[in-house]
């Protein structure tokens, strides 16, 4: 699956799996996330609708960078107000799609209560 996948349709006791009050996430890569897990899940909320079907979700806002530079108001959002450059705002959209379509697998480790994302490298 890809991080964005995880990040908008695992869920642990009715939370998303790396919101989940009582666990922590753990991430396992050789290959570090250009941007941290809150703002990855603060532009995920800010763009698509969590638990949806792909259907439902304008799925360009993951995957096309010139979207995202194109639609995306960067104003609008504390975790990007400050990207004011076009050349910080092309590095943060290209960044973002590198980090979302990333592929993992997701295991979850009830004794540690950890939600352990797998990176493929």
């Amino acid at each position: 699956m890809k991080l964005y996948q995880a990040l908008t349709q695992v869920t642990l006791n009715d939370e998303l799996a790396g919101q989940a009050t009582n666990f922590h996430v753990t991430l396992d890569t050789a290959k570090p996330l250009y941007h941290d897990l809150p703002t990855l899940y603060h532009y995920i909320d800010s763009v698509l609708k969590l638990g949806a079907s792909h259907k439902d979700n304008n799925l360009k806002y993951v995957s096309d960078h010139i979207f995202i530079l194109e639609n995306f108001d960067f104003d609008a959002h504390e975790f990007t107000r400050q990207l004011k450059t076009p050349d910080a705002q092309a590095t943060f959209a290209y960044n973002l799609v590198q980090d979302l379509n990333r592929h993992l697998t997701i295991n979850l480790d009830l004794l540690e209560q950890e939600v352990q994302l797998l990176f493929a490298n």
